[in-house]
């Protein structure tokens, strides 16, 4: 008896249309979606920018209604959805533009599926887990990325979450740890990296230009005035010391940890975390 054949899934990427200009493009893109009332999710700093007026004023002149959400913190919570989907409902919105870096974008993916998935937020935690389809979403990222597959996203995310810094600060904050820890693991790619941003020569031996990219971001932090965790604001010894194994668990958990050359466990991570502070 043979063996039936076995489904297999075939998932395509959303379309990414980019180059200078592109966000000239919006009120075309929102009437091929269909839309007429236009929610824009962003933060106060990105509207100190200027793009949200801009953006809005181009909008505006296609014929457009738009009304801005602009109350998104770093680290969003559950109270920032909750406010977006109030001032999505009081537009009757039907399409949104997240506008800004991995907070304002995060929330407005998860305010477009409320509507039609009412359930509580952690149901959705995981791989197809919303069972309905939500409003159409254009995202206009303001950041090229914060690397959410690496050597320092996953720890970065916790310490956000327990103080609220901002995730660049941490991810800078975390990288000389992580990567003094991470470089005998793949010398030879640190070596690449030291030699593309220039502070090794194309003749200096990998274990050597590896070394030379760790006192290269160490320096890189002191010309920025990178503080430690220790004298970042609101960062207290006894709260940090409390949650040090969550936040490490919670560094697995995310998966980014996986993807280092050299796979820490919770107690390296608890580590690694001292390191900075």
């Amino acid at each position: 008896m043979k063996t039936p054949p076995q489904p297999f899934r075939f998932d395509t990427p959303s379309v990414i249309l980019h180059g200078g200009g592109s966000r000239h493009h919006l009120p075309r893109l929102v009437r091929e979606f269909g839309g007429t009332r236009v929610l824009l999710v962003t933060d106060p700093g990105v509207v100190r920018l200027g793009v949200i007026g801009e953006i809005s004023a181009d909008l505006i002149r296609e014929g457009l209604d738009v009304s801005v959400f602009d109350q998104v913190q770093p680290d969003p919570t559950d109270e920032n959805v909750a406010s977006g989907l109030a001032a999505l409902e009081d537009h009757r919105a039907d399409i949104i533009i997240a506008i800004g870096g991995g907070s304002p974008i995060d929330t407005a993916k998860v305010i477009a599926i409320r509507p039609s998935n009412p359930q509580p937020l952690p149901e959705f935690m995981g791989l197809h887990k919303i069972p309905h389809p939500g409003l159409p979403l254009i995202a206009v990222p303001t950041t090229a990325g914060t690397g959410s597959e690496a050597l320092v996203h996953g720890m970065s995310r916790p310490i956000g979450a327990v103080f609220h810094l901002p995730h660049g600060l941490s991810n800078a904050i975390l990288l000389p740890a992580v990567t003094a820890y991470s470089l005998p693991a793949s010398s030879e790619r640190y070596a690449t990296i030291a030699r593309t941003v220039g502070c090794a020569d194309e003749g200096t031996s990998d274990p050597v230009a590896g070394d030379e990219l760790l006192s290269w971001f160490e320096s890189l932090n002191q010309d920025l005035r990178i503080p430690r965790l220790s004298e970042c604001p609101g960062v207290t010894a006894e709260v940090f010391e409390a949650f040090l194994p969550r936040m490490a668990g919670d560094a697995l958990a995310s998966g980014s940890p996986a993807n280092n050359p050299k796979v820490p466990d919770a107690e390296e991570i608890i580590r690694l975390y001292r390191q900075t502070w």
